[in-house]
């Protein structure tokens, strides 16, 4: 998945769900907001999505160093998109 794919991957997910009535919810059962740009919120307007590269290699190796608060947003994201893919995502 190209940087830009991930952005497409997230977005149609994401904002077709919600369009369709859905609520995403974070860990403590509150509804997270999602708004049209909520993707580019996530990644700080940073759009060259640069974390994406990283986030694929955490699909094989587990990162050594804790995720930083900043990119919570990104990972409920990720994590919602995969789980409405059919995909979800395990910790091992």
């Amino acid at each position: 998945m190209t940087r830009m794919g991930g952005f497409i991957f997230l977005m149609s997910h994401i904002l077709d769900f919600i369009d369709e009535g859905g609520r995403i919810l974070n860990g403590h059962g509150a509804a997270i907001y999602i708004h049209p740009d909520v993707v580019e919120e996530a990644y700080g307007y940073e759009l060259s999505f640069s974390w994406t590269t990283d986030i694929k290699a955490f699909a094989t190796k587990t990162p050594d160093r804790k995720t930083p608060g900043k990119h919570l947003l990104r990972m409920q994201l990720w994590q919602a998109a995969y789980i409405l893919a059919g995909r979800p995502l395990a910790v091992v």
